[in-house]
């Protein structure tokens, strides 16, 4: 049988090749063309040749099923799924009865070959099940009442940022006025406008990092914050005494 073994082997790698090439409207004709003799073998098969197929194709998919591990079973089971629910949108009435009835007959002659043990472990997990969808159920409603029971918090809109201090230029929004066009955070009611750079002396590397002429700018802009921080009140350490207010220096 060895000498046989590469040729079966190439032979399957050509068929793989060639169904691989197959344009779609020739693989439906094939697959139709597969069913239709399947089909007409099946309907010359007594009662044991159908059970001794039945009983190889139960053990070559056991024997599949054993090697997939917990990601393959997932995706073989939600293919299942998807490939079943497609056939039954398409049942009419009289193939959904024809099928419901089948299941029933097999599910009572699966059941009538049961052991006493198999009985009571298939019982056993059908009362998990159930336990498990009613406390699903439960859990939902509560959660749909806690959902009703709470307040909806009431949209809040700003609105635009047009008040511009009356120091520096700043924008604003309205709600934030205290004291005229006057604000403390941004220039502290004009007490800072001084220290303020003039455009026409603004160091010309940090201009072009900020601008993103510089090479390096996407590298500034994504370590701004640190830079920011290095330099700030925030990377001091003050004395708490000299201050009135016991809080060290306004920062932010």
């Amino acid at each position: 049988m060895e000498p046989d073994e590469p040729c079966c082997s190439s032979a399957a790698e050509r068929k793989r090749k060639s169904r691989a090439a197959e344009s779609d409207s020739f693989r439906k004709v094939r697959l139709v063309c597969d069913r239709e003799r399947h089909q007409s073998l099946r309907s010359l098969e007594d009662e044991n040749l159908r059970n001794l197929r039945l009983d190889s194709q139960r053990e070559r998919q056991q024997s599949l099923r054993s090697l997939e591990d917990k990601n393959l079973r997932n995706l073989r089971l939600v293919c299942d799924r998807e490939r079943q629910q497609s056939l039954r949108s398409l049942e009419d009435e009289n193939l959904r009865n024809l099928r419901l009835e089948k299941n029933r007959q097999r599910m009572a002659v699966k059941r009538s070959l049961e052991s006493e043990q198999e009985r009571e472990l298939r019982l056993c997990d059908k009362r998990k099940r159930q336990s498990k969808y009613r406390r699903d159920l439960a859990q939902q409603a509560v959660r749909k009442y806690q959902a009703s029971c709470l307040d909806l918090a009431k949209e809040n809109k700003l609105s635009d940022l047009s008040v511009e201090c009356m120091h520096c230029g700043a924008l604003h929004f309205a709600e934030e006025k205290t004291r005229g066009n006057s604000f403390n955070d941004c220039c502290h009611h004009g007490k800072v406008v001084g220290l303020n750079i003039p455009e026409q002396d603004f160091p010309e590397e940090l201009r072009d990092l900020f601008m993103k002429l510089d090479a390096r700018h996407a590298n500034f802009f994504d370590n701004i914050r640190h830079l920011n921080s290095s330099v700030s009140f925030a990377s001091m350490n003050p004395l708490r005494y000299r201050y009135p207010s016991k809080r060290g220096p306004y920062c932010f």
